[in-house]
């Protein structure tokens, strides 16, 4: 419930995406999933939400960021709504 947060279907308003950018910025995080190890630090967070992110592969094909997941790890997101 951080910051009377409840409802993760829904994108952020800008204020509570501001608010949770200044709290995570410069966190440093451990990844230990899907077998890769990397450790990092937070220096901002998408303005959009993570169901409207795409990237181009190597192989110059589109895809959005659920998509990867799901057919590279076979894993669903969980909060698409929420930005990365």
């Amino acid at each position: 419930k951080f910051m009377n947060l409840r409802d993760f279907s829904r994108p952020l308003k800008d204020s509570d995406r501001v608010k949770v950018k200044k709290v995570l910025r410069n966190l440093r995080v451990h990844l230990a999933q899907f077998n890769y190890e990397r450790s990092s630090k937070i220096t901002g967070i998408s303005n959009c939400p993570i169901s409207q992110l795409s990237f181009t592969l190597e192989d110059n094909t589109q895809k959005t960021v659920i998509q990867y997941f799901a057919e590279k790890y076979n894993y669903r997101v969980k909060y698409p709504a929420l930005p990365a």
